[in-house]
């Protein structure tokens, strides 16, 4: 079976590397090793996240999987 999610997991992984390596080359002659690693990392991994929330957003299903629908109040269906 293949999760729902799989797109929006390689379009995180890619953007994700992508800034992560970019800012490592940019900021390393300026901050260092320590801290330029810090910091691309943290960035990477929030425009990873974001990435992941928008893609799973638009490419998700119109309704929902069934299986986990809940009502608004929080009971089960």
């Amino acid at each position: 079976m293949c999760h729902r999610c799989w797109r929006a997991a390689v379009a995180a992984g890619v953007v994700g590397s992508v800034v992560l390596f970019g800012l490592v080359d940019v900021l390393r002659p300026e901050l260092g090793r320590y801290g330029a690693d810090a910091v691309a990392t943290g960035a990477a991994s929030t425009a990873a996240l974001a990435v992941f929330a928008l893609v799973d957003r638009v490419t998700g299903r119109a309704g929902g999987d069934p299986a986990v629908r809940r009502r608004p109040w929080g009971g089960r269906p």
